[in-house]
């Protein structure tokens, strides 16, 4: 398989239904005809490599992987594989990256490009998108007696902590971190033990490896004379554990550490992300700051959605807030991976409870990191769903066949979405033909479900007998369209003028300023500030922002363009804002799907630093 046919795999292996070729066409930037060809050549590539799973298509509703049982993991590993096979481009940033900043060899253009196994034209092509992931972290590649990454000692540690793991982290995990200063491998792995046995919990998998990757660039750094400058302070969140690593690394580097060196390398053990079973969080004692401040969050909710948190959500609050408020005490933010999950695929329950949080004044105090933010919110999505705290509609579900397809339509529309309430089952002739005396379809139903287009006036949608999950996105989508109200149309507004800033929160600053200017958002400079923070996230080229709050004036999106803004090494061409006001609060569900619908159509492309690691 070639990149794009890895990519069609990649993408059909966790769809649940089917899906528009020419949508998958457009997500991979080819032809629909491309499409069906290269899902022909995935399927006979698993044929050959023996699996018994396949791409399957069904006319008029595309295509879909249907998957043999057991099958999933070895897919996943296989395309995980492939990918990492045909990534030369990213393979040589590692290992480049490392051999600069950590051997003690100097290299020059020429001998890192034979290093490397590549030719001089082709690194110094390399060497400038090197640079270009560099610059938001204020670090520059330099060509001088020797290649050297000039910049703060911390910037650099962090660089290649975050950035290296953000690119590919399968790829870390398998084929860098194990090569990578194996002299220390055991001796990190004991560190690692004794860390956890200090602290009386074990590591989650990714935090363990990359915990233990950060302190094997600590020790390439230290021993090439590269200390944290004295600017740079970090206290120690346990100080037994610091004074452990210590003892340890001086005996191992043969060499005095300093302490903010100790501090920050166990701050990262204190900070990380810990594996936690129900009895671990039971048992969990946190400090009373954080009970009193949980019990300020539970109080919002309780008063937002007229129900308090049970007590499962009570003891994960617990841990998820401590661990947010020793982190931002400690200036480490740990990015989370399911950011895209909360902020995207449930955006509805992202805004409300994110307005809860950050609009209660009794809440003013809570200021934790965006990532940590984004984990309490995924915490409390669950509870959301139990309280109901979306708009339900009064359906009618018109049937016109045995009472077997009626308890079943019924049973499946109210399983597969908590946004309908089957209130009555009626035939056509109840719609089509009502007696003089009934009760008009405008007193009993916000709208009605049928199997088979109706002859009436009254808002309908029509779905298949089959109500899966292709149906169920129709319905969602159609509200907002039906026509008498239920759902307001969203506003779109568009930004002639690209926004040039070149930093983050210069970023933020114009977007509220133009916000501002447009009169369709009243809020302080520095309260946008934590609110752009806490719910920005990145889709390909486009920064996405979602806003639910009583500062806004007028619901809309405003969509902004950008003068190529460096996202971290992503290229960002498009900021996308929905802005929602709190007298549209009913509709949040509705117009975060309109936001997405529009998101889709102008999607960016594939962001040019992915598309040239992905050649």
């Amino acid at each position: 398989m070639n990149v794009r046919q890895s990519t069609l795999l990649n993408h059909v292996l966790y769809l649940e239904h089917y899906t528009p070729v020419g949508e998958l066409a457009r997500i991979i930037g080819c032809s629909e005809k491309t499409v069906r060809t290269d899902a022909k050549v995935v399927n006979e590539h698993l044929i050959h490599a023996g699996f018994s799973s396949r791409i399957g298509s069904k006319r008029g509703n595309g295509i879909r992987m249907v998957l043999a049982h057991g099958e999933r993991g070895r897919l996943e590993a296989m395309v995980a594989d492939s990918a990492i096979e045909m990534r030369p481009r990213l393979e040589r940033f590692y290992r480049g990256m490392l051999l600069i900043a950590c051997s003690p060899k100097a290299y020059t253009v020429d001998t890192l490009a034979h290093a490397l196994f590549t030719n001089k034209q082709q690194l110094q092509m390399d060497m400038k998108w090197w640079g270009f992931m560099l610059n938001p972290f204020h670090l520059a590649l330099r060509k001088k007696e020797r290649l050297v990454i000039e910049g703060p000692e911390l910037s650099l540690r962090f660089f290649i902590e975050y950035f290296f793991y953000k690119l590919d982290r399968r790829m870390m995990q398998n084929h860098i971190e194990p090569t990578f200063m194996s002299q220390d491998t055991q001796f990190l792995k004991t560190i690692v033990d004794e860390a956890e046995q200090e602290m009386g919990l074990q590591l989650s998998k990714n935090s363990r490896q990359q915990t233990s990757f950060y302190l094997k660039v600590m020790c390439a750094r230290l021993r090439l004379g590269h200390a944290l400058e004295a600017d740079f302070k970090f206290e120690a969140a346990h100080p037994a554990l610091a004074g452990k690593l210590k003892a340890r690394f001086e005996r191992h580097l043969a060499t005095p550490v300093n302490d903010h060196e100790i501090a920050l390398a166990s701050n990262l053990f204190s900070c990380g992300t810990w594996q936690w079973s129900n009895r671990n969080i039971e048992e969990y004692e946190p400090s009373d700051s954080t009970v009193k401040l949980v019990k300020r969050i539970e109080a919002v909710l309780e008063r937002k959605f007229g129900h308090a948190p049970d007590t499962s959500l009570h003891q994960r609050l617990l841990v998820l807030v401590d661990g947010a408020l020793l982190r931002k005490a400690c200036n480490l933010s740990i990015p989370g991976p399911i950011e895209h999950a909360v902020k995207y695929d449930n955006m509805d329950g992202f805004l409300l409870l994110t307005e809860a949080l950050l609009e209660a004044p009794e809440l003013r105090d809570f200021d934790v990191f965006g990532g940590d933010h984004t984990r309490i919110v995924m915490a409390m999505l669950e509870y959301l769903d139990h309280v109901r705290a979306e708009r339900v509609f009064r359906v009618g579900l018109v049937v016109n066949a045995g009472v077997e397809q009626a308890a079943y339509g019924k049973y499946r529309l109210e399983k597969l979405t908590s946004k309908v309430r089957i209130v009555d089952v009626i035939t056509e002739n109840d719609v089509e033909r009502p007696a003089p005396s009934a009760t008009p379809l405008s007193d009993r139903f916000d709208f009605l479900i049928s199997f088979e287009p109706l002859n009436s006036t009254f808002p309908s949608v029509t779905i298949s007998e089959a109500i899966d999950e292709q149906d169920i996105m129709r319905l969602m989508t159609s509200i907002p369209t039906l026509g008498n109200s239920l759902e307001m149309q969203l506003h779109r507004m568009d930004v002639e003028d690209p926004v040039q800033e070149k930093d983050l929160a210069s970023l933020a600053h114009a977007v509220h300023r133009e916000l501002e200017r447009k009169n369709v958002l009243h809020m302080e400079n520095d309260r946008f500030a934590r609110v752009f923070e806490t719910s920005y996230f990145v889709s390909g080229g486009t920064l996405i922002l979602p806003v639910f709050s009583p500062s806004v004036t007028g619901t809309c999106t405003v969509f902004f363009r950008a003068d190529e803004f460096n996202m971290i090494g992503t290229l960002i061409k498009t900021i996308a804002v929905l802005l929602v006001s709190e007298a549209d609060r009913p509709s949040v569900p509705s117009l975060t799907e309109q936001f997405k619908r529009v998101l889709a159509e102008r999607a960016e492309p594939q962001d040019a630093l992915t598309a040239y690691f992905s050649a």
